[in-house]
């Protein structure tokens, strides 16, 4: 392809054409030449390496088909979803020219649109990366949802769902890890899997898909040592945009030392000092608590500024971890849901035009604004904390190099050993670390008092021997990790083991070994299942399948918090409760209805207990803060615990908004999303079927009178877990009908990836005989299947009972019928060798997560003494299809024929036939 070509396609998909770098990268991208990390200051548009992978693999790169971008905030505004789906976007089946060339080239045929999901806080995952291994695909989420999945452990993934997604993710992806530094054991592990995939994939019997790839992105300049680095050139700066994002001037004094008790004020008066003449100040702080002392302190000041600002003026903006993503909107907005955002925010986005009155704005954030948002202020205001992140914030002002010169200073500070709230815990010493390489005499100080902090300044920090010393240790320690090794990771796979004693907690080998506080994921609602007096009892079924299975909490009205944190609040909030409801003259809490309560799950999202105002309000927080530990509490409304800005507040005097009681657009659920829900009072409404709106059986009277109306849960599944295979369908579908239907779906994946004999016809084989073991009456019964000449059916109308089926599990009666039957031969490609038998059985076995490696043995058709031999070898088998083609390519062979079995089941929606 010529430059000009490139340019051509880059700004079809961008909107803006490419910087010499990044043509660069390209023909690297073209070349098949290895690159392990991209290093390169901040605001010169790292998530381009997005289009320029799509693009090569348009033009016939050999890349991977899947781009895994990893990102570790959970920021508001996430900058690589939002590329993401721009790309998406340009390539919409009606986009003319260069876009349906690039479409054409990527195998998207007719309506597809390239896949993009999110596996993160506020998302749920859409899960159309999942429903095609052959398709280019974006996904974007957090290390810990894609690192425990590529773990075989996906947090919120089911144990029958975690192969597909790890299968997915190790192999024939490439993963980018954004702002790498901040996560070296996740970068350490990617590293190994690659490794270990590549063995694996060499020693497997064919070279059918590539392991996992791996390029790190960073702005740091962190050295790094036997990794091929992808840096700036010196004729990179021949672009007019890159050479002035990297001398964009920013001036950097160190003021004199503040208390930790005076640090707020001190930088709230720095803050004060810029703000003028409409400039935009950022303010870093390293603990929320003094976050929110430096806003709360500028807003009194525009408050009594009467000179200068009118009453009731907000030019202040808090951006902070620990929110509510209902507030997150608030302050981001959103356009597709008709959310405006914060005005004050808004000024802070690239680009945005001045204030026209000439008014100052300014945003008070913490670690989430450091990374994985795109901030441009005017001046930046901060505390010391260690260089990586000093480096951050840097890149958070004068990014476009306009207007004129950033003002930065930054105020060290001791750390406060009774702030809980501090993100860098570092040693009172380290002050003194961090401090060094600013007053580094190497470091030149301009006449002005105050030092180059452009991002050329700090790229040739880098090349100073002793300087770069005190820069490396001013950075934060990697923490202590353990090591990917294949036992573990195979005790990992044996995903159909609920309990495994060999199988350890993920997050060292996410995290580390560091000192993380334990979480609480908190959820407030309006609506419980419960009559007067309930609560003083055990959780009721119920509220178990309340919680559980109608009304589940969702991601996006949920509020991660540590602890100890959550404790204080819910004692707080129901002392406060119980001291309001005295005030008021009547008994404790008393009035009509139950009383209020917190609902515990555990990690497994299982209703384990309740707990009473009063039972809160007598805990000890230490007790509660290890009973809240890594679980979920949903929280009655009228506890409060939560200010408007959608932060943890005891003291909050009115009850925030809920989930179960607005709108889904109103609350701001992205139409598309998967999981969703909405709870309301009132007779029963008409079951919808169109939209894939659906009602779940779940009804409980709403006060003690007969005549009193219902409560009823609508659950928006949009698909389902897997968006595949329901048995229950509109129509009936007969057996070998689903057979033919999955064969040609599994013929198409084979061929777009190019899938040669013997393995595309054990695929293909796989798929015509994955559902043998529905012809049995007993499952034919238990799912009520019409009693006519067309059975055996492989989908039913439903109004089966699960129960009935005793255990049996119609794969196991599928391996049966091909492994003691003639009733369906194997082609003999597959049946002549014993590696591709073994494939083919285990494909079946496996085909909705069993089989990892056991199943139950029981076959109505025969006795205990034939079916488990039967079972005993299929774990064998996995052992040994595990050993030949490694844990992820094996879990990424079951992906190819779920998907094909899943896409058999979308046929029958594109052919009118709408799921029940």
């Amino acid at each position: 392809m010529t430059a000009d070509s490139l340019d051509r396609r880059f700004e079809a998909l961008t909107g803006y054409a490419p910087y010499r770098w990044q043509r660069r990268l390209y023909e690297v991208f073209m070349a098949g030449e290895g690159v392990d990390a991209l290093d390169l200051p901040t605001g010169l548009g790292k998530t381009s390496v997005m289009p320029l992978w799509l693009l090569a693999r348009a033009a016939g790169a050999t890349l991977p088909r899947r781009l895994i971008y990893v990102v570790d905030r959970r920021a508001v505004v996430d900058q690589a979803t939002a590329v993401a789906e721009s790309i998406a976007a340009r390539l919409a089946p009606d986009k003319p020219g260069l876009a349906a060339d690039i479409r054409a080239d990527l195998g998207l045929k007719g309506s597809a649109l390239l896949p993009v999901s999110t596996l993160r806080g506020q998302y749920a995952d859409n899960r159309l990366w999942l429903e095609d291994p052959a398709a280019t695909a974006i996904v974007v989420g957090t290390v810990d949802m894609i690192g425990s999945r590529l773990l075989f452990e996906g947090y919120g993934v089911s144990r029958k769902m975690r192969p597909v997604h790890a299968g997915l993710l190790g192999a024939d992806s490439l993963f980018l890890i954004d702002e790498a530094h901040l996560v070296p054991p996740f970068e350490a592990l990617v590293r190994q899997a690659a490794v270990m995939g590549e063995s694996d994939w060499a020693a497997a019997p064919g070279r059918i898909a590539s392991p996992l790839q791996l390029i790190s992105l960073s702005a740091t300049g962190r050295s790094r040592v036997g990794v091929r680095i992808f840096r700036l050139d010196d004729d990179d700066q021949t672009d007019a945009p890159v050479r002035a994002r990297l001398n964009a001037p920013k001036r950097l004094t160190v003021a004199s030392d503040a208390a930790a008790t005076d640090l707020a004020p001190r930088l709230a008066d720095e803050a004060w000092r810029f703000g003028t003449d409409g400039r935009r100040i950022v303010v870093f702080c390293n603990s929320r608590k003094t976050a929110q002392g430096v806003e709360a302190d500028l807003a009194k000041r525009i408050d009594k500024d009467r000179d200068r600002f009118a009453k009731g003026a907000r030019l202040t903006e808090l951006l902070v971890g620990e929110r509510r993503y209902r507030e997150r909107l608030r302050l981001t907005g959103d356009a597709a849901l008709g959310i405006e955002g914060s005005p004050v925010f808004a000024r802070f986005q690239p680009g945005a035009p001045p204030d026209p009155d000439g008014l100052p704005a300014f945003l008070v954030a913490t670690s989430a604004g450091e990374v994985g948002i795109d901030l441009d202020g005017d001046d930046l205001v901060c505390d010391l904390v260690a260089w990586e992140r000093m480096v951050q914030r840097l890149g958070r002002v004068n990014r476009r190099a306009d207007p004129g010169v950033a003002n930065v200073t930054v105020i060290p500070s001791p750390p406060d050993k009774k702030d809980k709230d501090a993100e860098d815990e570092f040693a009172e010493d380290a002050l003194g670390v961090y401090r060094a390489p600013f007053e580094s005499a190497l470091w030149e100080m301009g006449e002005d008092g105050a030092r180059d902090a452009s991002p050329a300044a700090l790229l040739a920090l880098k090349g100073k021997g002793d300087l770069a010393v005190l820069l490396d240790a001013a950075a934060t320690p990697e923490p202590l990790r353990p090591g990917l090794t294949r036992p573990i990771l195979d005790s990992w796979s044996l995903t159909s083991l609920e309990q495994h004693t060999g199988r350890p907690n993920v997050q060292p080998w996410l995290r580390g070994w560091a000192k993380v506080d334990p979480q609480t994921v908190m959820v407030w609602r309006r609506l419980f299942p419960l009559r007067a007096g309930d609560e003083t009892r055990t959780p009721s079924s119920e509220l178990k399948a309340y919680f559980e299975s109608a009304a589940p909490p969702h991601l996006s009205e949920s509020l991660s918090a540590p602890s100890w944190r959550a404790a204080q609040t819910l004692r707080e909030s129901a002392v406060a409760l119980i001291k309001a409801s005295q005030k008021a003259g009547g008994a404790p809490l008393s009035g009509p209805g139950h009383q209020p309560v917190v609902v515990l799950l555990n990690a497994q999202r299982e209703v384990e207990d309740l707990f009473t105002v009063e039972q809160l309000a007598e805990a000890n927080a230490d007790g509660l803060a290890r009973d809240l530990a890594n679980a979920t509490v949903v929280i009655d409304a009228r506890f409060r615990g939560l200010d408007e800005n959608g932060l943890l507040d005891a003291k909050a005097k009115a009850e925030p908004e809920t989930m179960d009681m607005a709108d889904r657009n109103s609350w701001g659920l992205p139409l598309e999303t998967t999981a969703g829900r909405k709870i309301t009072f009132g007779e029963r409404p008409a079951l919808a079927v169109s939209g894939g709106w659906r009602l779940d059986d779940f009804q409980w009277s709403a006060s003690e009178a007969d005549d009193a109306p219902g409560l009823w849960v609508e659950v928006w599944r949009g698909g389902g877990e897997s968006r595949g295979d329901p048995a229950i369908s509109r129509k009936p579908r007969a057996l070998a009908a689903h057979h033919q239907d999955t064969g040609e779906q599994a013929r198409r994946i084979a061929d777009r990836l190019g899938l040669g004999a013997p393995w595309r016809d054990v695929l293909i084989a796989a798929a015509e005989a994955h559902d043998l073991g529905k012809d049995r009456d007993l499952w034919q019964n238990a799912m009520n299947a019409p009693r006519d000449d067309g059975r055996p059916y492989a989908k039913t109308l439903g109004g089966g009972v699960g129960r009935l089926l005793n255990g049996y599990r119609h794969e196991f009666g599928s391996l049966r019928d091909i492994t003691l039957s003639s009733g369906h031969a194997l082609p003999p490609i597959v049946t002549d060798h014993p590696d591709h038998l073994d494939l083919c059985r285990h494909l079946i076995l496996a085909h909705h997560g069993w089989a990892r490696p056991s199943i139950k043995p029981y076959d109505p058709l025969d006795p205990p003494s034939r079916s488990e031999p039967l079972a005993r070898e299929a774990a064998l088998r996995f052992a040994r299809l595990q050993a030949r083609w490694g844990p992820w390519g094996l879990a990424w062979w079951e992906s190819l024929l779920r998907a094909a079995d899943w896409a058999a089941s979308r046929r029958l929606i594109e052919e009118g036939v709408a799921h029940g």
